[in-house]
């Protein structure tokens, strides 16, 4: 992608992430069937490490976060700061106890939220 347009895009992103947050609730019910399908399908489980780049507001993530706890972890990404920021809200207000350096976000349930630069 030419840098100006992946710029723009960047922005626009930016500018919806607080959408993303407001309409959070929504969002995630019109996407729980595509996220249970995803567990099923790539067989999601206590223990397993996952991977999720450009994860947006956090989902599937925080939901998988969940799944695969005790032992397992989730490594979420995303180039846009606001995404990380609402992924990070959510986190909190889930319950889950969360810490960030270096943008990393980390839960009692090895969630890592990786902003990428």
């Amino acid at each position: 992608m030419i840098p100006e347009n992946q710029n723009k895009a960047l922005h626009a992103w930016q500018t919806s992430a607080r959408y993303w947050d407001k309409y959070r609730v929504l969002i995630t019910e019109m996407f729980t069937p595509l996220t249970s399908g995803l567990v099923e399908e790539a067989q999601i489980g206590i223990g397993q490490k996952v991977l999720d780049i450009g994860g947006g507001s956090g989902e599937p993530s925080l939901t998988i976060s969940r799944i695969v706890r005790p032992t397992g972890s989730v490594t979420y990404t995303d180039p846009v700061a606001g995404m990380l920021e609402s992924a990070h809200a959510e986190a909190a207000r889930r319950g889950l106890r969360t810490s960030i350096s270096d943008n990393v976000l980390q839960t009692t349930y090895r969630l890592k939220l990786v902003r990428l630069t």
